[in-house]
């Protein structure tokens, strides 16, 4: 069907403006742990463009292995629910006649009527491989489960870019998927693909759950989003106020919940990710689980650190806290792992100090006995509050 796209005033119910939009579906949420069930009015008949709130916390229960009211933001279930379908589809037979161009997924709380401005045909199952996705455009909610297409005809990235723009919707939230890249991957563009340098790329891939696949996913993900202020884009800022030093409120919340949404991805296809789930010690930042039969498997567990010399507000973080923090952390991940009889254990620390504070790995030291006796990993991710302090520490030494 020929890209066509009709005037405002023959739709009765046009769509949101993208500012009014990414406020409530693609804003990096301050506590992210807010349930499905609340991320909409329980009287909107149709929340994130599914059929019901139902639908929604339902996609979630699908994709985590756990209760509908399981903490998930949309963001999370939209990005995790597009790569089960990338997954899906790659994996058919059908697949290997598939075009080699991209595909643009514009993700609408009003699918239907967003579709209807562009003439785009609905599909009502896209979420089971059996419907070829490249080389189209895309309208869907965030569940993936059905949408509307139209084919971009057009083999050119560039081109395919130009005609959403052309059709009004390059400033609405959207997914790319490049079967042609060499990594395949999800970029996700929070303002629109007419911002096409404000990107978030997530790898896809089947891979099995090893230690140096998860180490490398976490430091890649650091080094693309988050180690300097240049290298970030608007929802995955960590900071309130970089030259301050001031980090954003919840910090820990923040990261962790943009490394469930990283690591999900990534697994899509043998890992769940859960989160804070509690035990007779604690409630465990991240687990990483796997499916064996009707029994579920720990397979990581991650204890997430923020190490800062100042709090959002400006006050003062004494050395003392610092010191703390990463010895309740080990014994934190010490728990967890022998609690859940998880393989692998991981204390991840996000290091926001000002350089006058910065030891670097020497944080370690007090603790790395104790983390070799129990097979615990130390990692340590430096987060710059300018390029400028980055080039400094990297070539100055």
């Amino acid at each position: 069907m020929p890209l066509t796209k009709k005037s405002v005033e023959e739709t009765s119910s046009a769509e949101p403006s993208a500012s009014e939009k990414l406020p409530t579906l693609f804003q990096a949420p301050e506590d992210p742990q807010l349930p499905a069930r609340e991320l909409v009015s329980s009287g909107d008949p149709a929340p994130f463009g599914a059929t019901n709130v139902d639908q929604l916390a339902g996609v979630a229960q699908d994709f985590y292995g756990a209760e509908p009211d399981l903490d998930a933001s949309a963001i999370e279930i939209a990005l995790q629910a597009l790569a089960k379908v990338i997954g899906q589809r790659v994996q058919n037979p059908g697949a290997r006649g598939d075009k080699k161009a991209v595909a643009i997924f514009i993700i609408s709380e009003r699918p239907r009527a967003l579709a209807s401005t562009v003439g785009a045909k609905h599909q009502p199952i896209i979420d089971d491989g059996s419907e070829a996705l490249t080389g189209k455009l895309w309208i869907s909610p965030a569940t993936f489960v059905s949408g509307y297409s139209v084919e971009l005809e057009t083999a050119d990235t560039a081109s395919a870019f130009e005609k959403v723009s052309q059709l009004g919707l390059g400033s609405l939230a959207a997914c790319v998927y490049n079967p042609a890249a060499t990594q395949e991957e999800i970029r996700f563009y929070a303002r629109g693909i007419d911002y096409d340098t404000h990107v978030i790329k997530f790898p896809v891939s089947n891979v099995a759950l090893d230690f140096d696949t998860l180490d490398n996913v976490l430091d890649t993900f650091h080094k693309q989003n988050f180690i300097t202020p240049d290298a970030t884009h608007d929802i995955l800022d960590p900071w309130k106020d970089a030259r301050k030093y001031h980090p954003r409120a919840n910090t820990e919340a923040f990261f962790q919940a943009w490394l469930k949404t990283a690591l999900t991805i990534v697994f899509w296809k043998t890992v769940v990710v859960r989160v804070e789930i509690p035990g007779t010690e604690g409630r465990c930042d991240v687990l990483l689980m796997s499916r064996r039969g009707e029994a579920w498997l720990c397979q990581a567990v991650l204890e997430l650190k923020v190490l800062r010399s100042l709090t959002s507000t400006g006050k003062a973080v004494p050395q003392t806290v610092t010191v703390r923090s990463i010895e309740d952390g080990l014994l934190q991940v010490v728990s967890y792992k022998t609690q859940n009889s998880a393989k692998l254990g991981m204390l991840c620390c996000y290091d926001m100090r000002k350089p006058s504070h910065c030891n670097d790995d020497k944080c370690f030291d007090p603790v790395r006995g104790l983390a070799t006796t129990n097979a615990i990993h130390l990692r340590r991710y430096r987060v710059y509050n300018s390029s400028k302090q980055l080039r400094t520490a990297k070539y100055k030494g």
